[in-house]
């Protein structure tokens, strides 16, 4: 009886371990696979050097951090967060902001910024959640990063908008 308790305790520890140390996987990508869209033409000015072009928005919330919102139900709201992201960007993935890691992480470089595109669960209304991570490449001397929420557009489109120069 004793070792059947003890073996148990060892599998609930070893697999508790295995998932703490689960981390998510990101995969780079490369711009050329993908072409800008001439629709979005309202720019979006995140920081002197860095610009988000969407549609042009049906109304917006600008209480606090702005949201955009868009015909069909759509929406996109921006927020910038005043930290470090932190250096073990899979893990923080999954510990600090509870991704989903079987879902898919894809990883562009836009000028000076690393963005994480994270094809997130649905909406309860059954829209497509896209999480967007802009992260400064000089993770060391920025303690800021962009956080943004596409909400009912593909992951092709939300590709699209953050390209575009």
């Amino acid at each position: 009886m004793k070792r059947l308790l003890s073996t148990m305790i060892v599998l609930l520890y070893l697999s508790f371990m295995t998932y703490a140390n689960e981390q998510c996987n990101v995969t780079a990508v490369s711009l050329n696979k993908y072409t800008s869209s001439t629709e979005y033409v309202f720019q979006n000015r995140l920081s002197p050097d860095l610009n988000i072009y969407t549609a042009i928005p049906e109304s917006t919330i600008i209480s606090g951090d702005p949201i955009l919102i868009f015909k069909n139900k759509k929406s996109i709201g921006f927020q910038k967060i005043n930290e470090s992201f932190g250096q073990n960007i899979p893990m923080l993935l999954k510990e600090k902001w509870n991704i989903n890691c079987k879902n898919q992480i894809v990883e562009i470089t836009k000028k000076n910024y690393q963005v994480l595109i994270i094809d997130d669960e649905k909406t309860l209304e059954g829209k497509n959640r896209i999480t967007v991570f802009i992260i400064p490449k000089n993770k060391i001397i920025s303690n800021y990063f962009y956080l943004i929420s596409f909400i009912g557009y593909t992951h092709e489109q939300t590709i699209q908008m953050l390209i575009k120069d």
